[in-house]
């Protein structure tokens, strides 16, 4: 058997057999063969281990609803968290689930101001954290129930959805096919563990400090994530070492045992639950796991603790979704939700979801810089979001500063031109200025910088120019004073 959780040893010892894990044999004789039969069937059904539990599908922490809530809150809620189910908790214990449909159609009967204890449904299945995977599944279905809580004690500890069980399917299936023994992303399969390219392609500095992370979270009974660019560009594979790290507890708290045991620097911000822990010749930012959401277009994001997975989905681009987990029992394992690897491999820009432009429209200005940094193209369907938010006048209402940090990220580029003819074609120049167009005249102007640059800074090492300030005045020299001014 190449089932893992099938030790045939262990299954025909009983029988006065032995072997190896994977192929085992045993001997009898004077046995009727239906009763011999019999036996191996029960030695192997006892033998067999569950192979995953639901704490190991489940999503936490959950976003839940106290009993005396009302209809109208939980309906605010579901829209804020994106979510369509609420555990409904009485003193901090499981009572219930309340569904969106259940609340729209409660609303439109005028019950908005109902409590969501008189419409909960009491009678859902739940799982406990040792459920073992197949139970759960085997519940979910006979209950035809897509959110299940799983509870421990009478409280709510994490929730598995259809979605998260479909995930563990598909994770066994690419576990029993395998992959290439050098990892390359081939057609139809993908990397499922980089543990090995953490070691061996990073320095060893950066190495030991991602095993002591993973070391650190366990300690503390938390898992810790590797996650954005580095993970990206290790696909990709080149070094980025502008390590991010997700936990999912207390990141503060983590940050600070990390940076004791390491004889590193912390500098903590309690009010984004973020820290930054800085050694001798590396830099990590770490963050407690969190979701986000926004009260207007374009304005700043509301942040509540969540899972590694709706931190995820809070990213700007699948490329960028990656995650590799880091405690020792599973590390170098890459978390892959939303099709990061095979947008990598497809070379493809694309938004998470169709009002990811409408929360973040400096995200417009990202996908064309990425596209010209990794000569990747925007997805068709990311291409007429951005049009959209052009003809919408999202980016009316960002502030000033937003999108002059976006624009000096791109004039960071090693040479920007090629970024701001797409810029130029997606119309997003005329978020600058309305009458700011590329002109053949411009981009002398922006191709002498971009050379004067390159010479000075070669010659004056020990100096930084304002790489930002000589391109925008590059750009806007063909606006009259009145129109560089307002822009």
């Amino acid at each position: 058997s190449r089932t893992p959780q099938v030790n045939m040893a262990e299954a025909l010892e009983p029988l006065g057999g032995g072997g190896h894990p994977t192929a085992a044999s045993a001997t009898v004789e004077d046995s009727p063969f239906e009763l011999l039969y019999e036996k191996v069937v029960q030695s192997l059904q006892a033998s067999i281990k569950p192979g995953k539990f639901a704490e190991h599908v489940m999503t936490s922490p959950v976003i839940t609803i106290p009993h005396d809530g009302t209809l109208a809150e939980a309906e605010e809620m579901m829209t804020r968290f994106e979510v369509n189910v609420l555990p409904v908790l009485k003193d901090g214990k499981y009572l219930g689930l309340i569904s969106r449909e259940d609340v729209e159609k409660a609303a439109h009967h005028g019950f908005g101001s109902r409590q969501v204890v008189d419409f909960a449904n009491t009678d859902a299945g739940t799982a406990e954290r040792y459920t073992p995977v197949r139970e759960t599944e085997r519940r979910m279905i006979e209950r035809n129930q897509r959110f299940m809580p799983v509870v421990e004690k009478g409280k709510v500890i994490g929730a598995i959805t259809r979605t998260d069980l479909l995930r563990s399917l598909y994770d066994d299936y690419l576990r029993r096919t395998g992959v290439r023994e050098d990892g390359s992303l081939t057609h139809g399969t993908q990397i499922k563990n980089v543990g090995s390219w953490l070691r061996n392609r990073f320095p060893q500095e950066a190495g030991a400090l991602l095993i002591m992370a993973g070391e650190t979270a366990n300690a503390m009974g938390s898992e810790a994530y590797l996650v954005g660019g580095t993970v990206r560009d290790l696909l990709r594979g080149e070094e980025n070492l502008d390590m991010d790290i997700v936990v999912e507890g207390d990141g503060i708290a983590f940050a600070r045992l990390l940076a004791e045991r390491l004889g590193a620097k912390l500098h903590p911000h309690e009010r984004f639950k973020t820290a930054k822990v800085v050694t001798a010749s590396l830099r990590v930012d770490i963050a407690t796991a969190r979701t986000e959401h926004y009260d207007s277009p374009a304005s700043l994001p509301n942040i509540t603790a969540s899972s590694i997975k709706k931190d995820l989905y809070r990213r700007d681009f699948t490329i960028n979704t990656l995650a590799v987990k880091l405690n020792p029992s599973s590390f170098g394992q890459l978390v892959d939700f939303f099709g990061g690897q095979r947008d990598i491999k497809e070379q493809s820009i694309r938004v998470l979801h169709n009002l990811s432009l409408v929360e973040d429209p400096t995200r417009a200005f990202r996908a064309v810089r990425f596209a010209g940094r990794f000569g990747f193209k925007i997805s068709k369907h990311t291409r007429n979001l951005m049009r959209s938010a052009v003809k919408m006048r999202l980016f009316e209402k960002l502030t000033g500063t937003r999108l002059y940090d976006e624009l000096a990220l791109i004039f960071e580029e090693a040479d920007p031109l090629p970024v701001i003819r797409q810029l130029e074609v997606h119309g997003l120049l005329k978020v600058i200025h309305p009458k700011l167009e590329l002109t053949t005249e411009i981009e002398g102007l922006v191709t002498s910088v971009h050379d004067t640059l390159v010479w000075f800074e070669m010659l004056f090492t020990e100096e930084i120019p304002n790489r930002t300030n000589l391109y925008l005045t590059a750009l806007l020299s063909a606006l009259k004073k009145a129109g560089r001014l307002e822009a």
